[in-house]
């Protein structure tokens, strides 16, 4: 049955609880406009970001009937599912922009400098994978990326329950952006490829007094 939205936002998410803190993608009061949310069926973490295929077409019938429902875009939960944009916007009749790392082109052309990347788990995530994007390898060096591997944020991430905490989540995200300046101090603006991150967004941002583009500025840009 479809609803009578005049705008709404479609959210295709992981097949775990979800975690409803203030300020996340899923949060209704983070949007201004009806925000529609199912499950995957099959998407876990570990697959995702593994960038197994074969959920893509539980991918495209939850976007499907998301569609039915009302929705006049799409988004994910997951910033790996940059590896499945092509055949999401191929097979689906809205707008979609599944991962954050799309705003990786339009950092390119704004910033002149280096834009660091704050990931789920950097070993998953490769420079190569930016292509996704539109980003040519010539241009993959400018986006340093660094990861949560081995924290608690990343251990809570990657279970069902999903029951990451706020505080301990700021605090990662902090110590991944001080080993990325201590590395790359030419670092202008922060891209989070995890869709969880944005809760703890304005925090980095008044913290190291740089700009931060996550999965809710994907998905403001997306319903402009």
């Amino acid at each position: 049955m479809q609803n009578n939205y005049s705008r709404a936002l479609g959210v295709l998410a992981l097949d775990i609880e979800q975690n409803l803190m203030r300020g996340s993608l899923i949060h209704k009061d983070t949007h201004d406009y009806p925000i529609l949310i199912e499950r995957v069926p099959g998407a876990f973490v570990k697959n995702v970001v593994a960038g197994d295929e074969t959920v893509i077409s539980n991918y495209i019938k939850t976007g499907e009937k998301l569609i039915k429902q009302g929705v006049s875009a799409l988004t994910t939960t997951c910033g790996f599912t940059i590896r499945f944009q092509k055949q999401l916007s191929s097979a689906l009749n809205v707008p979609i922009a599944a991962s954050s790392l799309l705003l990786a082109p339009y950092l390119a052309a704004t910033y002149k400098d280096t834009i660091g990347i704050i990931t789920y788990d950097s070993r998953s995530l490769k420079p190569s994978d930016l292509r996704y994007a539109g980003i040519e390898e010539g241009d993959w060096s400018r986006f340093p990326i660094i990861g949560l591997e081995n924290t608690q944020t990343w251990s809570a991430m990657a279970l069902p329950e999903n029951n990451f905490e706020f505080e301990i989540m700021k605090a990662d995200l902090s110590n991944a952006v001080v080993r990325l300046l201590d590395k790359y101090p030419n670092v202008k603006c922060i891209l989070f490829e995890c869709h969880g991150f944005p809760p703890a967004a304005e925090h980095i941002r008044k913290t190291f007094k740089l700009p931060v583009y996550d999965a809710v500025s994907n998905a403001k840009l997306l319903m402009t």
